[in-house]
């Protein structure tokens, strides 16, 4: 409920056209607000009587605290004309009154007005006190508020619980109505559902062992395929590494190539060197012939061995067998003869058991061994 509809209170009075003073209508709206609080409360706001009652004691309350608060000011304003008035007869006859009369009424009204304030006193500390009581009572109601929702919850947990120990009852029932039924029908119903039962279980199971046939036979082709597939990654391997040597060797024997062009261009270029000297020697004849060519016998015979290339020229013929180029360039390296190459050819075939080749053979690997 809202406070707009807390505070709409209807007051229904004897004759429908009483005129109600602004004055009244003042003191009730200033009432309904200082009862707000309370009003918010909702134990009051369910029971418009407990409100009812509730607005009359506040407005109880209040115009007793005026009623004493307005003859307390009257009093005091009393006293005031009083003190006045014979304040202007002490004036006019002075005479008349003694010294110690007028300060036995001065402190008579001293006392009154101490007596006033004490009542004022005790009227704001009762005004405080019903404040603190009004404070208690709006915590009570809530509180009071609180245990009527635990109660309503406890009261629907109850018919919960009364409702499934109802339905559990049923159930049971049900239970002990079923059991009934089915001994009633005998063995025969038993023994027909067991093997009902029997037969599902059969069936799963055969099922089941299909099923593994066929995942069993699929990792078998598996690994057909996965060794198949290995056998034939190893062919494919092994025969890269022949390739690879292959092209080891191909390689070597370009290298090899390669080298006895260079060779070839340099024993060219001595040959026209040669040449060119001899041409020149013919057309400018010197006495001293036999001396020139005597030393370029010497030059020629003298002329070192290229052991790098002797080594790599016989261990072509060891891997590669014999080769008659390679035997050309090796006798032409060592300064053979062409009898000389023969007879190494000769030798090497096995069509002659002469030693020459071979001695000679021999001794020069012990000459390049000592060198």
């Amino acid at each position: 409920m809202s406070r707009k509809s807390k505070l709409s209170l209807r007051f229904n009075s004897d004759s429908d056209d009483e005129d109600i003073p602004m004055a009244k209508l003042q003191k009730y709206k200033e009432c309904i607000e200082q009862c707000a609080p309370i009003l918010e409360d909702p134990m009051l706001s369910d029971n418009p009587l407990k409100m009812i009652d509730a607005v009359r004691k506040r407005l109880t309350e209040q115009l007793t605290k005026k009623a004493r608060v307005q003859s307390t000011k009257k009093d005091i304003e009393n006293i005031i004309n009083i003190d006045i008035s014979n304040n202007q007869d002490s004036s006019k006859g002075i005479s008349q009154a003694s010294l110690s009369d007028i300060q036995r009424n001065i402190a008579a009204k001293k006392e009154e007005i101490l007596s006033l304030k004490e009542t004022i006193s005790e009227i704001e500390k009762s005004n405080e006190s019903i404040q603190n009581e009004i404070e208690s009572a709006k915590k009570r109601n809530e509180a009071s508020a609180e245990l009527a929702s635990i109660n309503s919850r406890i009261a629907s947990l109850n018919d919960q619980y009364q409702k499934l120990f109802d339905d559990s009852e049923k159930l049971k029932n049900q239970e002990i109505e079923l059991k009934r039924k089915l001994s009633e029908k005998g063995t025969h119903s038993s023994s027909q559902l067991l093997a009902e039962e029997q037969l599902k279980r059969f069936n799963i199971q055969t099922a089941i062992d299909s099923l593994r046939a066929e995942e069993e036979k699929r990792i078998a082709a598996r690994h057909l395929f996965l060794n198949e597939k290995k056998a034939s990654l190893n062919e494919n391997l092994k025969n890269m590494k022949a390739k690879k040597s292959e092209i080891l060797k191909e390689m070597g024997r370009a290298q090899h190539l390669e080298e006895e062009i260079a060779r070839l261009n340099s024993l060219i270029l001595r040959e026209e060197k040669k040449i060119d000297q001899k041409t020149e020697k013919q057309k400018v004849p010197s006495l001293d012939t036999s001396f020139d060519i005597h030393s370029e016998n010497q030059d020629s015979q003298v002329r070192p061995f290229n052991k790098d290339r002797i080594g790599r020229l016989i261990m072509l013929l060891f891997t590669d067998g014999l080769n008659r180029t390679v035997v050309d360039n090796l006798a032409e390296e060592l300064c053979w003869s062409k009898q000389q190459t023969d007879d190494f050819l000769a030798l090497a075939n096995g069509r002659s058991e002469s030693g020459s080749i071979g001695a000679m053979w021999v001794d020069w690997l012990n000459k390049l061994v000592a060198d």
